[in-house]
């Protein structure tokens, strides 16, 4: 799949406008923040779900999703995350699924950004 990326990171002003529409729309954040916002690459090989003991990551729509019913929060998965943007809340394991669950056309924090730096960035399979 792909996930979201930042077109020029020096043009970031990290205002963090992104991570509250996501927290808007999903009544959490699901995406990290330092000083700028931290995506989830969607991984097609997803080592979050090979590293999950209890089968809590599932690929939907070619989307690695963290099911709250299985997930038992010992927090395999993040370490198991080459960009480490696994957010635990309540020791549940949560992540960024391009706002498939929202009823949106483009993710929130695309649409958020006013310097129009986030694209979903489509990786193509050989």
């Amino acid at each position: 799949m792909g996930g979201i990326v930042i077109k020029n990171e020096l043009m970031c002003s990290g205002c963090g406008l992104c991570v509250r529409a996501c927290q808007q729309v999903h009544g959490k954040k699901k995406m990290k923040y330092t000083e700028k916002p931290v995506f989830c690459r969607q991984c097609s090989d997803a080592p979050c779900l090979r590293a999950c003991r209890v089968g809590a990551v599932k690929i939907i729509n070619k989307i690695p999703v963290i099911d709250p019913e299985r997930c038992v929060g010992c927090r395999l998965c993040l370490e198991a995350c080459p960009e480490g943007c696994i957010i635990f809340e309540d020791l549940m394991a949560d992540k960024c699924i391009l706002c498939l669950d929202a009823d949106v056309l483009i993710p929130a924090c695309i649409e958020a950004c006013p310097s129009s730096l986030l694209r979903v960035e489509i990786k193509k399979h050989h």
